[in-house]
């Protein structure tokens, strides 16, 4: 039985299982968040996605189907329901056997075995609907052109298990700084009616003398630091460094506040949907749908 017919069933533990209508949707770092049983989602600008760090979040050890919180750092199942833990999904990885989630810059062929590239912005991890949902764009391959940002036309893409496990599909996970990627920075989801938007005078990133908005690329930098820092800190942390974690940990709240202080002009210029008004410092509206 799915987890939307009914409002709960026993755990394979034998305890009370959360299901779609009774769970509340849980709103996490970086515009991640969980709407229903056993999915991830995440909105706002791309680069910010892809930004994610869902190892270092609630939800590296918080279950996405019973909302049981398994306080053990290395433990790979919930305590409760015994489904694993989001990053421990095998069947999310490319066909070099590279870790994928959500947040995850990748390549693949569509159904009409033409290239694409695009971002993961959502993860559907029940058994019975395993998929993943990416926004992604057709490359222009046989020429060495590169495309603008107003040529470039973003859909979404929906990949199921069985695909990510073809060889047709060739799904290939992308560094963040490829040229195929890096294009997309300028772009961003909405929240609200889920469209694709341009960030601040993104759609002028490749005229001559256009440049994103000074306050976006240094929120998209510190992201970038960020995440390695919290690499560094994860390294220092299984050798036992103490001093370096806590130097690492340091930086890391420094630039954190940076973050922060940079909330204010953000949200006065445009780094909001063109459609309909959403930006990134409110919250995912609800919509009850499926990856």
């Amino acid at each position: 039985m799915e987890d939307t017919k009914v409002l709960g069933q026993v755990g394979v533990h034998g305890h009370f299982d959360i299901t779609s209508q009774l769970w509340k949707t849980k709103y996490l770092q970086k515009g991640c968040f969980s709407d229903t049983t056993g999915v991830l989602r995440a909105v706002g600008p791309l680069a910010r996605i892809m930004a994610l760090d869902l190892e270092h979040s609630v939800f590296s050890s918080q279950c996405v189907f019973c909302d049981e919180i398994s306080p053990e750092e290395d433990t790979k199942q919930c305590r409760n329901c015994g489904r694993n833990l989001i990053n421990h999904f095998f069947w999310l990885r490319d066909r070099e056997g590279d870790s994928i989630f959500l947040g995850s810059p990748v390549c693949f062929k569509n159904e009409h075995n033409r290239s694409m590239a695009g971002v993961i912005t959502g993860v559907d991890m029940n058994i019975s609907r395993e998929r993943i949902e990416v926004h992604a764009y057709e490359t222009k391959k046989g020429t060495s052109t590169p495309l603008l940002p107003t040529e470039i036309n973003l859909e979404k893409v929906v990949l199921k298990r069985s695909h990510l496990e073809s060889r047709a599909t060739d799904l290939r996970k992308l560094e963040k700084d490829s040229p195929e990627i890096k294009i997309l920075s300028h772009r961003g989801l909405c929240g609200q009616c889920r469209g694709l938007y341009f960030l601040g005078r993104g759609e002028l990133l490749h005229v001559e003398g256009g440049k994103l908005d000074t306050a976006q690329y240094s929120y998209n930098m510190l992201s970038e630091k960020l995440r390695i820092a919290f690499d560094q800190r994860k390294i220092f942390k299984s050798k036992g460094q103490k001093e370096k974690v806590l130097f690492v940990q340091e930086n890391i709240n420094q630039m954190l506040e940076k973050q922060k202080e940079l909330h204010p002009t953000l949200s006065s210029v445009s780094v909001g949907c063109t459609r309909c008004g959403w930006n990134i410092f409110q919250g995912p509206v609800h919509f009850n749908s499926s990856t």
